[in-house]
Protein backbone atom coordinates (compact mmCIF):
# COMPACT_ATOMS: atom_id res chain seq x y z
CA UNK A 1 0.00 0.00 0.00
CA UNK A 2 1.42 2.98 -1.13
CA UNK A 3 1.56 6.47 0.61
CA UNK A 4 1.82 9.52 -1.55
CA UNK A 5 6.20 10.51 -1.73
CA UNK A 6 4.35 14.50 -0.97
CA UNK A 7 2.94 14.04 2.02
CA UNK A 8 4.40 13.44 5.93
CA UNK A 9 3.96 10.47 7.73
CA UNK A 10 3.66 10.18 11.31
CA UNK A 11 3.42 7.03 14.08
CA UNK A 12 1.43 7.60 17.03
CA UNK A 13 1.16 5.15 20.65
CA UNK A 14 -1.99 3.59 21.83
CA UNK A 15 -4.35 6.27 21.34
CA UNK A 16 -6.92 5.11 24.67
CA UNK A 17 -9.76 7.14 23.84
CA UNK A 18 -7.63 10.98 24.63
CA UNK A 19 -10.06 12.67 22.91
CA UNK A 20 -8.67 16.05 23.73
CA UNK A 21 -5.23 14.60 22.95
CA UNK A 22 -6.11 13.57 18.98
CA UNK A 23 -7.93 17.07 18.39
CA UNK A 24 -4.84 18.89 19.44
CA UNK A 25 -2.67 16.05 17.78
CA UNK A 26 -4.86 16.51 14.41
CA UNK A 27 -4.89 20.40 14.35
CA UNK A 28 -0.51 20.25 14.73
CA UNK A 29 -0.40 17.75 11.33
CA UNK A 30 -0.20 19.29 8.29
CA UNK A 31 -2.42 19.03 5.96
CA UNK A 32 -2.43 15.99 3.77
CA UNK A 33 -0.13 14.30 6.28
CA UNK A 34 -0.58 10.25 7.23
CA UNK A 35 -0.80 9.11 10.59
CA UNK A 36 -0.33 5.46 11.92
CA UNK A 37 -2.05 4.29 15.31
CA UNK A 38 -0.14 1.40 16.86
CA UNK A 39 -3.86 0.61 18.07
CA UNK A 40 -5.54 0.61 21.35
CA UNK A 41 -7.87 3.33 20.82
CA UNK A 42 -9.91 1.08 21.84
CA UNK A 43 -12.58 0.19 19.24
CA UNK A 44 -15.88 -0.86 20.82
CA UNK A 45 -17.88 -0.06 17.63
CA UNK A 46 -18.09 0.41 14.26
CA UNK A 47 -19.43 4.51 15.03
CA UNK A 48 -15.80 5.37 16.54
CA UNK A 49 -14.49 4.68 12.90
CA UNK A 50 -17.18 7.03 11.47
CA UNK A 51 -16.40 9.41 14.26
CA UNK A 52 -12.64 9.47 13.53
CA UNK A 53 -12.66 9.46 10.04
CA UNK A 54 -15.32 12.16 10.08
CA UNK A 55 -12.38 14.01 12.15
CA UNK A 56 -9.35 12.85 9.72
CA UNK A 57 -11.76 14.58 6.73
CA UNK A 58 -11.76 17.92 8.61
CA UNK A 59 -8.61 17.74 9.42
CA UNK A 60 -7.41 16.61 5.82
CA UNK A 61 -5.27 13.63 7.25
CA UNK A 62 -5.61 9.37 6.15
CA UNK A 63 -5.28 7.61 9.19
CA UNK A 64 -3.40 3.96 8.84
CA UNK A 65 -4.68 1.64 12.16
CA UNK A 66 -2.90 -0.91 13.60
CA UNK A 67 -4.99 -3.02 16.33
CA UNK A 68 -4.17 -3.12 19.60
CA UNK A 69 -4.84 -5.65 22.15
CA UNK A 70 -7.46 -3.86 23.23
CA UNK A 71 -9.22 -3.35 20.22
CA UNK A 72 -12.20 -5.58 18.45
CA UNK A 73 -10.33 -8.57 16.21
CA UNK A 74 -13.42 -8.47 14.43
CA UNK A 75 -13.06 -5.42 12.85
CA UNK A 76 -9.62 -6.31 11.73
CA UNK A 77 -11.32 -9.70 10.63
CA UNK A 78 -14.16 -10.02 9.41
CA UNK A 79 -15.28 -6.49 9.08
CA UNK A 80 -12.24 -4.96 7.66
CA UNK A 81 -13.29 -4.85 3.96
CA UNK A 82 -16.53 -3.43 5.07
CA UNK A 83 -14.90 -0.63 7.50
CA UNK A 84 -12.75 0.42 4.64
CA UNK A 85 -15.06 0.96 2.22
CA UNK A 86 -17.51 3.20 4.19
CA UNK A 87 -14.65 5.55 5.69
CA UNK A 88 -12.70 7.66 2.86
CA UNK A 89 -9.65 8.56 5.23
CA UNK A 90 -8.55 5.46 7.87
CA UNK A 91 -7.16 2.58 6.69
CA UNK A 92 -7.36 -0.49 8.90
CA UNK A 93 -4.18 -2.84 8.01
CA UNK A 94 -4.55 -6.45 7.74
CA UNK A 95 -2.78 -8.07 10.49
CA UNK A 96 0.43 -8.31 8.92
CA UNK A 97 0.61 -5.37 6.16
CA UNK A 98 2.75 -2.83 4.45
CA UNK A 99 3.23 0.71 3.93
CA UNK A 100 5.53 2.07 0.99
CA UNK A 101 6.77 6.02 1.35
CA UNK A 102 9.47 7.37 -0.43
CA UNK A 103 12.74 5.19 0.23
CA UNK A 104 10.92 3.05 3.00
CA UNK A 105 9.36 0.06 3.25
CA UNK A 106 7.24 -0.30 6.13
CA UNK A 107 6.51 -3.78 7.69
CA UNK A 108 3.06 -3.25 10.08
CA UNK A 109 1.99 -6.10 12.49
CA UNK A 110 -0.83 -5.84 14.41
CA UNK A 111 -1.54 -7.71 17.92
CA UNK A 112 -0.64 -8.34 21.73
CA UNK A 113 -1.29 -10.75 24.32
CA UNK A 114 -3.25 -8.76 27.29
CA UNK A 115 -1.24 -9.15 30.83
CA UNK A 116 -5.07 -9.00 31.99
CA UNK A 117 -6.82 -11.49 29.86
CA UNK A 118 -7.40 -13.38 32.77
CA UNK A 119 -9.10 -10.33 34.72
CA UNK A 120 -11.60 -7.93 35.00
CA UNK A 121 -10.89 -6.69 30.98
CA UNK A 122 -11.44 -10.12 29.89
CA UNK A 123 -15.08 -10.20 31.35
CA UNK A 124 -15.95 -6.97 30.37
CA UNK A 125 -15.15 -7.63 26.87
CA UNK A 126 -12.33 -5.15 26.09
CA UNK A 127 -10.14 -8.05 25.44
CA UNK A 128 -10.04 -11.40 23.47
CA UNK A 129 -7.50 -13.98 25.26
CA UNK A 130 -8.12 -16.62 22.25
CA UNK A 131 -7.72 -14.12 19.26
CA UNK A 132 -5.64 -11.07 20.63
CA UNK A 133 -2.27 -12.12 19.97
CA UNK A 134 0.32 -11.62 17.13
CA UNK A 135 -0.14 -13.97 14.65
CA UNK A 136 1.27 -17.24 15.10
CA UNK A 137 2.17 -17.39 11.17
CA UNK A 138 3.92 -13.70 11.59
CA UNK A 139 6.93 -15.24 9.95
CA UNK A 140 5.54 -16.77 7.02
CA UNK A 141 3.27 -13.97 6.62
CA UNK A 142 6.63 -11.17 7.19
CA UNK A 143 8.64 -13.88 4.29
CA UNK A 144 5.65 -13.42 1.64
CA UNK A 145 6.04 -9.50 2.01
CA UNK A 146 9.63 -9.63 1.67
CA UNK A 147 9.70 -11.82 -1.70
CA UNK A 148 6.73 -9.13 -3.01
CA UNK A 149 8.18 -5.77 -2.12
CA UNK A 150 11.90 -6.29 -1.13
CA UNK A 151 13.21 -6.18 2.21
CA UNK A 152 11.77 -3.42 5.30
CA UNK A 153 13.49 -0.48 6.73
CA UNK A 154 11.51 0.17 9.47
CA UNK A 155 9.07 -2.52 11.81
CA UNK A 156 5.68 -0.69 13.34
CA UNK A 157 4.27 -3.42 15.82
CA UNK A 158 2.00 -3.03 18.90
CA UNK A 159 3.83 -5.08 20.83
CA UNK A 160 7.95 -5.41 21.17
CA UNK A 161 10.20 -7.57 19.72
CA UNK A 162 12.54 -9.72 22.61
CA UNK A 163 15.11 -7.14 22.07
CA UNK A 164 12.99 -4.09 22.44
CA UNK A 165 11.07 -4.71 25.58
CA UNK A 166 11.70 -1.46 27.79
CA UNK A 167 13.72 -1.88 30.58
CA UNK A 168 12.49 0.59 32.38
CA UNK A 169 9.30 0.31 32.45
CA UNK A 170 6.81 -1.22 35.31
CA UNK A 171 6.11 -3.87 33.10
CA UNK A 172 7.73 -7.05 34.98
CA UNK A 173 6.42 -5.98 37.91
CA UNK A 174 2.83 -5.52 36.14
CA UNK A 175 2.82 -9.02 34.89
CA UNK A 176 3.51 -10.42 38.09
CA UNK A 177 0.33 -9.47 39.33
CA UNK A 178 -1.06 -11.20 37.49
CA UNK A 179 0.54 -14.98 38.02
CA UNK A 180 -1.50 -16.12 40.60
CA UNK A 181 -4.23 -16.30 38.39
CA UNK A 182 -3.12 -16.82 34.74
CA UNK A 183 0.07 -19.09 35.46
CA UNK A 184 1.30 -19.32 32.14
CA UNK A 185 1.03 -15.45 31.18
CA UNK A 186 4.72 -14.77 31.21
CA UNK A 187 5.66 -17.69 28.99
CA UNK A 188 3.11 -16.51 26.34
CA UNK A 189 4.07 -12.58 26.87
CA UNK A 190 8.07 -13.98 26.12
CA UNK A 191 6.97 -16.23 23.56
CA UNK A 192 5.14 -12.86 21.73
CA UNK A 193 8.18 -11.08 21.53
CA UNK A 194 10.27 -13.87 20.21
CA UNK A 195 7.73 -14.42 17.12
CA UNK A 196 8.31 -10.65 17.05
CA UNK A 197 12.47 -10.63 17.17
CA UNK A 198 11.84 -13.78 14.64
CA UNK A 199 9.60 -11.26 12.05
CA UNK A 200 11.91 -8.36 12.46
CA UNK A 201 14.91 -10.85 11.67
CA UNK A 202 13.21 -11.78 8.39
CA UNK A 203 11.98 -8.95 7.18
CA UNK A 204 15.30 -7.08 7.08
CA UNK A 205 14.52 -4.13 9.07
CA UNK A 206 16.64 -2.17 11.12
CA UNK A 207 14.61 -0.23 13.27
CA UNK A 208 11.45 -0.94 15.42
CA UNK A 209 8.74 1.13 16.42
CA UNK A 210 5.77 -0.18 18.99
CA UNK A 211 3.52 0.81 21.56
CA UNK A 212 1.83 -1.30 24.14
CA UNK A 213 4.26 -0.27 27.15
CA UNK A 214 3.19 2.97 27.73
CA UNK A 215 6.69 5.16 27.92
CA UNK A 216 9.11 6.70 25.72
CA UNK A 217 11.48 4.41 25.42
CA UNK A 218 14.74 4.19 22.92
CA UNK A 219 17.42 1.12 22.52
CA UNK A 220 20.00 -0.21 20.42
CA UNK A 221 21.20 -3.34 20.23
CA UNK A 222 23.66 -5.36 17.74
CA UNK A 223 23.04 -2.14 15.09
CA UNK A 224 19.36 -2.02 15.28
CA UNK A 225 16.88 0.68 16.86
CA UNK A 226 14.20 -0.23 18.82
CA UNK A 227 11.83 2.79 20.22
CA UNK A 228 8.87 2.46 22.27
CA UNK A 229 6.17 5.82 21.93
CA UNK A 230 3.97 6.68 24.71
CA UNK A 231 0.16 7.33 24.76
CA UNK A 232 -0.70 9.76 21.81
CA UNK A 233 2.92 10.24 21.73
CA UNK A 234 3.71 11.06 18.19
CA UNK A 235 6.87 10.72 16.31
CA UNK A 236 7.29 11.94 12.32
CA UNK A 237 9.44 9.26 9.65
CA UNK A 238 11.91 10.38 7.72
CA UNK A 239 12.71 9.21 4.54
Amino acid sequence: MKIDNNNKVYVCGDYHEQDRKLLDMLADLVAGSAIVFLGDYPVKSKSQFEDLNSLLIKYRVHAYLLRGNHDNPVYWHAERNDVNLKNSNLTILAEVDSLQWRDLNILCISGAVSVDRAGMRAALGTCWPGDEAVPVDVVEQTKKLVAKHGRFDIMLSHSSTAEGVPESCENSKLVDSYLLDDPELKDDLNLENKLLSSAFLASGANRSIFGHYHCSYVNAVYGSEFQCLNICEILELTS
